[in-house]
């Protein structure tokens, strides 16, 4: 006899796990930074533009290697337009967050 068993929940996905100031070493991305928060990320290069984008809703899923998960976060810009934001969140070693974008780019929290 075997069970098959759906969770189903209108709580809101926390991405408390990506919350943050996020940073990289490739040359190619010097100076930039991401700060995420429950409700605003912003994407900047110290000491010139940012840009912040309210964040309206988030969607996570469990990835298929080294314990990831992959957040969705959807966000409007300053003009009121939306976009999609999509991460890959490995929890080792402090943190590694890759923007589906940009797979190659290794961010990883601020000290």
């Amino acid at each position: 006899m075997s069970a098959l068993v759906i969770q189903c929940s209108d709580d809101p996905v926390s991405i408390n796990p990506i919350e943050g100031v996020w940073i990289t070493t490739d040359n190619k991305y010097a100076g930039e930074y991401m700060d995420i928060s429950s409700n605003k990320l912003v994407m900047g290069v110290e000491g010139k533009d940012s840009y912040t984008y309210t964040i309206t809703e988030v969607e996570s899923e469990k990835g298929h290697m080294f314990n990831s998960i992959f957040y969705s976060i959807y966000a409007n810009d300053e003009s009121g337009q939306l976009n999609k934001f999509t991460f890959l969140y490995k929890p080792d070693d402090g943190g590694i967050l890759m923007n589906k974008s940009t797979q190659d780019v290794l961010w990883k929290r601020s000290q």
